[in-house]
C-alpha cells in the first residue's frame, strides 16, 4: 500500500490553496467543512470560490497577487498546501518550494509526484466515510461512496451510535476493568445484535453506573 489513510485534525491550522479556478474550488468545497483556517492565493477567482468567500466570510482568506515562477516568496507558515493553478511547470515550482521548507503539499495535476493525495469522502450525521482508489480514477470512488451511502440507511446508522455509546460507557467507567483490547472484542461481539437488544444492553449499562 503506498498511501497510508490519515484523518488530520484541522482545528486551527493553516491551510494554503494556491490558484482560484476549478481545481481549487473543488478544493475548497471540501476544506471549508472542516475547522482549518483557509489561505487561498492567485492572481484571480472563479465566481465559485468568490461565492464561497461570501458564504464563509472570515474562514477564507483571499489573497489577490501574481505569483512569481522566479520568486515564489509565499509564507511557508502552513501545515498542507493545495497548489490547483493550471500552469503545470509554475506547479511544480511551487511543490520544490515548500518540499524544501518540509511543508506537505499536493498538486492536483500530479498527483503522483505530490506528497499526498485526497480520497472521496461522504458524511452523514457523526459518521465520515472515504474512499481512495490511489489517485487512478476519482470518478471510481465516487461510484463506490454511492454504493456505501446506499448501507447508510437510519436503522444502520442507530445501531453505530448505539455501540459508541456503549464504548464510551465501557471506557469510563473503570469498574468494568477493560482494556482496549477487551472494549474492542466486546463491540465486535455486540454487531449482530438488533437495535432494540443494544438499546436494552445500553439502558442496564447506565442503570448500574448510576
Amino acid at each position: 500500500m503506498r498511501y497510508y489513510p490519515l484523518a488530520i485534525d484541522s482545528k486551527d491550522k493553516k491551510i494554503l490553496v494556491v490558484g482560484g479556478g476549478r481545481a481549487a474550488n473543488l478544493k475548497l468545497k471540501q476544506l471549508v467543512k472542516t475547522l482549518a483556517s483557509i489561505t487561498v492565493v492567485s492572481k484571480q477567482f472563479s465566481n465559485e470560490v468568490i461565492e464561497l468567500k461570501k458564504v464563509f466570510g472570515d474562514k477564507i482568506i483571499l489573497e489577490s497577487r501574481t505569483i512569481d515562477i522566479n520568486n515564489i516568496n509565499i509564507d511557508v507558515n502552513y501545515t498542507i498546501v493545495f497548489i490547483c493553478t493550471e500552469n503545470k511547470e509554475l506547479n511544480l515550482k511551487i511543490f520544490k518550494y515548500y518540499n524544501d521548507n518540509k511543508v506537505m503539499a499536493m498538486m492536483t495535476n500530479n498527483k503522483e509526484a505530490s506528497d499526498f493525495i485526497t480520497m472521496a469522502t461522504m458524511e452523514k450525521e457523526n459518521i465520515t466515510v472515504s474512499v481512495s482508489t490511489g489517485g487512478r480514477s476519482p470518478s471510481a470512488s465516487k461510484i463506490l461512496l454511492n454504493e456505501v451511502e446506499k448501507t447508510l440507511n437510519t436503522e444502520f446508522i442507530e445501531k453505530i451510535n448505539l455501540l459508541c455509546e456503549i464504548r464510551e460507557l465501557l471506557v469510563k467507567e473503570k469498574s468494568y476493568n477493560y482494556n482496549k483490547e477487551n472494549i474492542s472484542d466486546i463491540i465486535e461481539s455486540l454487531i449482530l445484535y438488533s437495535n432494540e437488544d443494544l438499546l436494552k444492553k445500553l439502558k442496564i449499562m447506565r442503570e448500574i453506573k448510576c
